[in-house]
């Protein structure tokens, strides 16, 4: 605890002081005003000093007669108590008193006791009402005397200069000023205040505790008072306490008496006048004066006002007493009021809590919500006036029904449970109104604990969630509500509350997705009490089989592992869905994904064996569609009976999936072949499972009929079994369709005879939806123009002919070269080695046009039959494509880009098909310039890597398989597949690109198949 120190200051000789002390000659001289004693010595005594001397003058009031001055004495004169809260570090306390003459003996001086300390961050301030308790203290000195010391005592406690007498001022003194008392008690008093009425005294003290408010922290005016110094320490007492403790009380600096208007420092001060009648008190000339108030003069009128702080405050002295104010002054300073100016708002508060609680027409403002401590004040307000649940049902009945009742229950709520009145809190929570319960859980200050039990009393009580809060079970609350995660959490509390039998009825009065959202709410509430495992395996074997496909959908394999839990029911649940699944074909996609996500539940090896069946099914099923689309060319045969390998696989699996005493009345398996068509509808995004437009399919269809009715798989030939034993059927059929195509062929070339314009030599092969050209030229003609030269393919490219191909070309052809130069397309490319353009007009001279992707001129025989227009077989892949930085890009090249051919997972291909396949590429560059512009890689294994120029924005890029011509320089290495589809790539500048085309195991199989194929027919011509 810091020391108080003393100190006496007055008007002193070098010999009087105790910061000289001289002696001899020196003793006698005059030194002015210096410290007489002190509790401290030499130079901290002197700073000491210089802190608070500007703080102790003292003159008599200005209209003192000459006379007078010389008669008055410490006794008589008015006293000038004086509080300084804070003088930097210092706090002071001093009682100033007249003394009639000086050192030198001329009239007028003063006499100064001083209190001073430095308090200590763990110790409570100084308040101005504790040193206003000092008033007429025996302790204090107030005059010079000889037998003074030079050195005084520090003190423990300011108090002990009362020397145990009772405080001339405190808490019962104000009290009885305000109810009128005039005892002996009050003998010290001037005589008007005792005969002043109790009213008028409470209104001009309502004036100063008003103006000392009005004035605030921030304008640094004082409330200057024209009256007696006693009353004015009275008054001012009364307003330091009724300002809330802590940092507003320390920080209020009074004076009894201040002589001299013009230098006030402290917020409350006084003055006083020889002869109040004549005196003169010009409030409009006092410099920072926020409130005059003449008591001599100016009348005050009788009562109190209405509304404000004040009044306020002086009611509940008046009524209650001090301890009800001082309670009421405690919640203001929790509620965390900083500002003296804003007790006014904390008055507005506290009357609008009073009529919540009295008024049952009033609806509750909501000017307390605008400031956080505003609101925390109302909250301390209600709880205050709660009390306990007995109480409350007593005292309270009148809340029931009151438009008041949802804001008193939103700000006590806001306690959690434990830190409040309870019992007073359920009981208002019980009161509200079922339309009241929605709005008060969207509020994020009411804690969680009171809405769970606010939810589970209701549900018990109802059976059902309360009207309009189910969005508790939402992923995202409404705006406006609590957050997501305090949703879900809120939730698994409810789960957790309520028991056993209410939880499983539950789910039944929601409906989707938020009875899904409440299964996941309620395996987090198993996980945190296992004994609610039970009602989860009751809520499972009440679900139906789609809310069972939702619920895996919501949450997963979590949900799917609490089968180790419930007992067995979702295990069982799984098996009915499993061996259901032909009678649910439509929804067969979303019940074996949740069947297949559970097999490690299925103990029962029956079900293994079927789920593992319906594996099969649906792979041979996924492997049948694209084997249905190649089936032609040269590889028909081999791919037909391939695709008649995977329909024996489904119809193999599907009959151990569909066992026959499932189907005991479909003898002709109609129903088995129409759950597999359902199932590949599905299976095949909406594709038919082997239409029977094509002959191979409705054979195919006949063996699968024959499979499930006979149960084997008939070794008949498709062709056969298609068309009988007519052989004509088959020719009949594939002479119309050759007709067609010849017709479909003379049209084209009479279409072409007198246009002025003739397509370039080459042959054009005929190709289906997939092949390269018509993937570059989607919307142009059926013969595409050539693509241009490659720009990294060195020299000009080396013309061929139609009739060196083999084959007959399309369309008129020139008579000569000069005439084939004339006459050739519009579109024809630039020299080679340049970045060619499709469409410029011309060709230039001395460069011939690159040859057509065809097969080699220098073939031994020209083909013949179907060979003249040999079919493209698309290649099944997946496009992967990587992206990173270029290091070295010359200009005007922007990008770079690597093309790779690979198996699944990055393996390579098989050396077969490297060793007799040459794999091309073609990169197709689209931007902002005319046309597109081409880049031909003939081959990957010497040149795989290219430039993208300056103005392009996407890449389109498709690949070729040719066979290999066999080391001779007068071959042209015919292309027999192609890629199924392009990979289209938006162009980043700086950057590098590898795509990557991935063949799954059945492409590669069926691109090796056509390579050995087109191997044995070179052998064989």
């Amino acid at each position: 605890m810091s020391l108080i120190h003393q100190l006496y200051c007055t008007h002193c000789t070098h010999g009087s002081s105790a910061l000289e002390r001289s002696q001899g000659e020196m003793a006698a001289r005059m030194l002015g005003y210096s410290v007489r004693a002190g509790s401290l010595e030499g130079e901290r005594l002197r700073r000491l000093y210089r802190q608070v001397e500007r703080y102790i003058s003292y003159h008599l009031p200005r209209d003192t007669p000459g006379q007078a001055k010389l008669e008055w004495t410490a006794a008589a004169a008015p006293r000038r108590l004086v509080f300084i809260p804070s003088a930097g570090r210092l706090q002071v306390i001093a009682l100033v008193s007249y003394r009639q003459r000086d050192s030198a003996g001329r009239p007028g001086s003063y006499f100064a006791h001083v209190l001073c300390r430095e308090p200590q961050p763990t110790e409570s301030a100084w308040t101005a009402a504790e040193a206003l308790r000092l008033w007429n203290a025996p302790g204090w000195v107030a005059e010079d005397a000889a037998e003074h010391p030079f050195v005084l005592p520090a003190l423990a406690r300011a108090d002990l200069l009362l020397g145990g007498a009772s405080p001339a001022i405190d808490d019962g003194a104000f009290l009885r000023f305000l109810q009128g008392g005039g005892g002996a008690e009050d003998a010290w008093l001037p005589e008007r205040w005792r005969q002043m009425p109790a009213r008028q005294r409470a209104a001009y003290f309502q004036r100063v505790l008003g103006g000392l408010i009005a004035a605030g922290t921030a304008r640094r005016q004082t409330v200057f008072l024209a009256v007696e110094p006693e009353v004015a320490a009275l008054l001012f007492y009364g307003a330091a306490r009724l300002v809330p403790p802590g940092d507003l009380s320390a920080s209020i600096g009074v004076s009894t008496f201040e002589p001299n208007a013009d230098r006030l420092v402290t917020a409350l001060a006084a003055t006083t006048f020889h002869d109040p009648r004549t005196a003169e008190f010009r409030i409009d000339g006092l410099r920072g004066c926020g409130t005059a108030i003449n008591t001599f003069r100016d009348p005050c009128s009788e009562g109190l006002g209405q509304a404000g702080y004040a009044p306020a405050m002086i009611r509940r002295l008046l009524d209650d007493g001090w301890e009800s104010v001082d309670q009421h002054l405690k919640t203001i300073a929790a509620a965390g009021c900083k500002r003296i100016e804003a007790l006014e708002d904390f008055a507005r508060t506290a009357r609008t809590v009073a009529v919540w609680f009295g008024s049952p027409e009033t609806a509750a403002g909501d000017q307390w919500r605008k400031r956080p401590e505003w609101t925390d004040f109302a909250r301390r307000l209600v709880l205050a006036r709660l009390g306990g649940e007995l109480e409350c049902r007593e005292k309270r009945p009148e809340l029931r029904g009151r438009a008041s009742l949802a804001t008193i229950v939103e700000l006590a709520a806001a306690t959690p449970p434990g830190a409040g009145p309870d019992g007073a809190i359920r009981w208002l929570l019980d009161c509200l109104a079922e339309p009241q319960v929605e709005p008060l859980l969207r509020l994020p200050e009411v804690a969680e604990g009171w809405k769970v039990q606010l939810l589970v009393r209701r549900i018990e009580q109802a059976g059902r969630m309360p009207s309009g809060c189910e969005w508790i079970w939402d992923d995202d609350p409404p705006p406006g509500a609590i957050t997501a995660e305090k949703c879900r959490e809120l939730g698994v509390r409810v789960l957790l509350g309520l028991n056993s039998r209410l939880v499983a009825a539950l789910p039944a009065t929601l409906q989707s997705p938020r009875f899904e959202n409440l299964v996941d709410r309620l395996l987090d509430a198993c996980d945190r009490d296992p004994a609610r495992w039970a009602v989860l395996g009751e809520i499972v074997g009440g679900m139906t089989d789609g809310a069972l496909i939702a619920v895996w959908r919501r949450c997963g394999t979590r949900w799917i592992a609490s089968a180790e839990h419930d007992g067995g029911v979702l295990a069982g649940r799984l098996q009915a869905v499993l061996r259901t699944l032909p009678e649910h074909a439509a929804e067969f996609a979303q019940r074996y994904a949740l069947v297949d996500a559970g097999r490690r539940h299925l103990s029962d090896p029956v079900d293994q064996k079927r789920l593992a069946a319906w594996d099969a099914c649906r792979e041979a099923i996924c492997d049948l569609a694209p084997a249905a689309e190649k089936v032609g060319g040269w590889s028909g045969p081999l791919l037909v009976r391939r695709l008649e390998a995977a329909a024996r696989r489904m119809a193999e699996s599907a009959a151990a999936a569909m066992p026959p005493s499932e189907f005991p009345d479909d003898a002709r398996s109609t129903r088995k072949q129409e759950c597999l068509r359902t199932i590949g509808a599905q299976l095949l995004a909406g594709r038919a499972l082997l239409p029977e437009s094509e002959w191979h399919n409705q054979a195919l269809w006949k063996k699968v009929c024959w499979r499930f009715e006979m149960g084997s798989w008939p070794s008949i030939p498709l062709r056969k079994l298609a068309f009988g034993n007519d052989p004509n059927r088959f020719w009949i059929g594939a002479g119309i369709a050759a007709a067609v195509l010849l017709g479909v062929l003379v049209i084209i070339g009479l279409a072409s005879i007198g246009t002025g314009k003739r397509r370039s030599k080459g042959i054009v092969l005929e190709r289906r939806a997939g092949r390269v050209a018509d993937r570059h030229h989607a919307a142009g003609p059926s013969l595409p123009p050539e693509p241009a030269a490659p720009r990294d393919w060195p020299g000009p490219a080396t013309p061929q002919s139609a009739a060196a191909s083999g084959l007959e070309p399309v369309g008129p052809q020139p008579s000569t070269a000069a005439e084939a130069i004339d006459s050739g397309p519009t579109d024809a490319p630039s020299a080679s080695g340049s970045n060619s353009v499709a469409g410029s007009p011309r060709r230039p001279e001395g460069t011939e046009p690159l040859h057509r992707l065809a097969p080699s001129a220098a073939q031994s025989a020209p083909p013949t039959g179907d060979a003249a227009l040999e079919p493209l077989t698309p290649i099944d892949g997946v496009f992967k494509v990587e992206q990173s930085a270029a290091l070295e890009l010359p200009p005007p090249a922007i990008a770079s880009v690597r093309l790779v051919v690979k198996s699944a997972g990055g393996r390579p291909l098989p050396d077969r098909i490297l060793k007799h396949a040459t794999i091309g590429a073609m990169i197709v560059e689209q931007g902002d310039f005319h046309a597109s512009r081409y880049i031909e890689l003939r081959n990957l294994a010497e040149k795989r890597d290219a430039e993208v120029f300056d103005g392009t924005e996407h890449l389109l890029v498709s690949f070729w398989f040719a066979l290999a011509a066999g080391g001779l320089a007068d071959r042209v290495d015919p292309i027999v597949a192609t890629s199924c589809a392009q990979a289209e790539i938006a162009i980043a500048a700086g950057s590098h690109y590898e795509v990557r085309f991935e063949l799954e195991q059945p492409a590669v199989d069926q691109l090796e198949a056509i390579v050995e194929e087109q191997v044995l027919r070179r052998h064989v011509q």
